[in-house]
């Protein structure tokens, strides 16, 4: 009996670390997705009101969320286009439309005008602004779910196999 009980208890464990790992997962890609928009805004002002070059407004800017992951640091070193190559395995877990979104910008940043450039910034932004507002939409539900549905089958579960 003594096993039974600590098996159901560390399954119950189990299902209620895996829904918060999930939850971290959400926050940290809304965060992300968050960092992302904020850089390109910052790219997008400063070719439109400062006329800095890349380089430049790379090495200015700063955001917790990119540094902490390495990304900022790369860019600087390597370029956006490379960095976003080389980071690609830690932005998997971003939705498929803002990495999407993203490398695209990436690819075209810095080929054209500054009128041009700008449009590409103001554009991204726009895009990537409303799947964050999606993102925060679907937050609160999904955090909900990985709160309840991990320890109600756990404990399902452990009802059946007693």
């Amino acid at each position: 009996m003594l096993y039974k009980a600590v098996g159901a208890l560390i399954l119950i464990a189990a299902s209620l670390i895996y829904g918060r790992q999930k939850v971290l997962e959400e926050r940290r890609k809304l965060r992300l997705t968050e960092a992302l928009c904020d850089l390109v805004k910052q790219i997008g002002d400063n070719i439109d009101h400062r006329l800095r070059p890349l380089p430049e407004i790379f090495r200015t800017y700063r955001n917790e969320a990119l540094e902490e992951c390495g990304f900022l640091k790369s860019v600087r070193e390597t370029g956006l286009r490379e960095a976003w190559e080389s980071r690609s395995a830690y932005f998997r877990m971003l939705d498929g439309k803002v990495s999407d979104q993203f490398s695209a910008f990436c690819l075209e940043i810095g080929r054209g005008y500054q009128e041009e450039e700008v449009k590409l910034c103001t554009f991204t932004a726009k895009q990537l602004q409303e799947e964050c507002a999606k993102l925060r939409n679907d937050a609160k539900n999904k955090e909900k779910l990985y709160r309840t549905i991990p320890p109600l089958m756990a404990m399902s579960a452990v009802l059946v196999l007693l």
